[in-house]
């Protein structure tokens, strides 16, 4: 208390998290400490069937979320129901597209000047759709086959100029990286309207179960690669920041807010948050049917459609016979899709909360 919050990055808090290091093998420093800046980025803006979507910066996964909305706008989903097969196949090979995306396009803006913006072009968005087969899955083995180019879309143009005028398309070479599933989210509205959507994670459960001084240490460095890959925008470097697929989202209509949400839950993080936003847009749910509604997920590293008990029996088999996808099915309701905490704000002012069915999340308001 003496010391004030500069014990933890200069003084004696920071001697001892030093040798704590050296004796346990760790790599942080108090020079890592004391060379430390806190970094505030503006949100960058979205939109999806007019609403407004402000999401996170790079490294964080705010473009791909916005990404993934953009592909899955050019698809009539509101003529389809949550439950329908090729609802769930639309969404989740946009989803993989979008991850085959993030690895090649999400880093440190500090270290890489990298087309994010691009990547979450409306434009850039046509060419996915165009690479999604309606009656056919994505071969696993073939993911990173599909990665698009998007910094032809840097200046602007439209999918017609940059498709015309390419000789070749881009195909990458990288492994997925595994992300463990644990995080903490809360949605914030006060009585003003002003809105918070915070994530903050120490990556595993319990980080790297080293406790001291009253917290745990955080793994994150697991989100770099986990040995030098040529190339590779997340190869573990000095000063550089890792990419994390948290994604806290303030969605607004007409200049208000209309829904503050966000989740753990690892690589399934943005499967989860698209899922709501589909969910509240194009199905007009509820917010706590929209929690309660069974999740699955997109994402490279899994070569199955790991997916929620609750979808008919005719919906897993159309998807698993029809479609192609090896399904493998969780049981209800289970913390692997994460836990997303969520407000809404209706039209009246009235505030609804909704907490986490999966991880014990609840909503709470003070009284007036």
């Amino acid at each position: 208390k003496e010391e004030g919050i500069d014990t933890f990055y200069t003084g004696s808090l920071a001697d001892e998290i030093e040798e704590f290091m050296i004796e346990n093998g760790g790599f942080m420093r108090k020079s890592d400490l004391e060379m430390y800046r806190a970094i505030v980025r503006e949100p960058l803006h979205g939109t999806y069937r007019g609403y407004d979507f402000y999401v996170p910066h790079p490294p964080v996964s705010g473009p791909q979320m916005i990404a993934v909305l953009n592909t899955l706008e050019n698809y009539n989903l509101p003529a389809m129901s949550w439950d329908d097969p090729l609802t769930v196949h639309i969404i989740q090979q946009a989803l993989v597209l979008g991850d085959v995306d993030r690895r090649a396009y999400i880093s440190d803006p500090e270290f890489y000047d990298l087309p994010y913006e691009a990547f979450m072009s409306k434009e850039y968005a046509k060419t996915r759709f165009m690479a999604i087969d309606l009656s056919q899955a994505f071969d696993p083995a073939s993911y990173y086959d599909y990665q698009g180019d998007a910094y032809p879309f840097a200046d602007g143009s439209s999918y017609e100029e940059v498709l015309l005028g390419a000789l070749e398309s881009v195909a990458a070479n990288e492994s997925g990286v595994e992300e463990s599933p644990s995080t903490t989210h809360f949605s914030i509205v006060d009585k003003d309207g002003n809105a918070v959507a915070w994530t903050q994670t120490i990556s595993s459960f319990f980080g790297t179960s080293y406790y001291f001084k009253g917290f745990f240490f955080n793994n994150e460095m697991a989100n770099f690669a986990g040995s030098y890959r040529e190339g590779d925008i997340i190869n573990l470097t000095g000063g550089m920041r890792p990419r994390t697929t948290i994604c806290p989202t303030v969605i607004q209509k007409d200049g208000k807010v209309r829904w503050v949400i966000g989740t753990p839950g690892g690589g399934r993080i943005i499967s989860t948050m698209v899922q709501l936003a589909v969910d509240l847009i194009d199905f007009n749910m509820p917010v706590d049917q929209a929690i309660r509604t069974p999740k699955f997920v997109g994402y490279t590293t899994y070569r199955d459609l790991r997916v929620e008990e609750g979808y008919s029996q005719t919906t897993l088999d159309f998807l698993e016979k029809v479609l192609g996808h090896q399904l493998n099915v969780y049981s209800y309701p289970d913390l692997f899709f994460g836990g997303p905490n969520l407000i809404s704000v209706e039209e009246n002012g009235l505030m609804i909360g909704a907490g986490s069915i999966r991880r014990l999340g609840s909503a709470s308001a003070p009284e007036f």
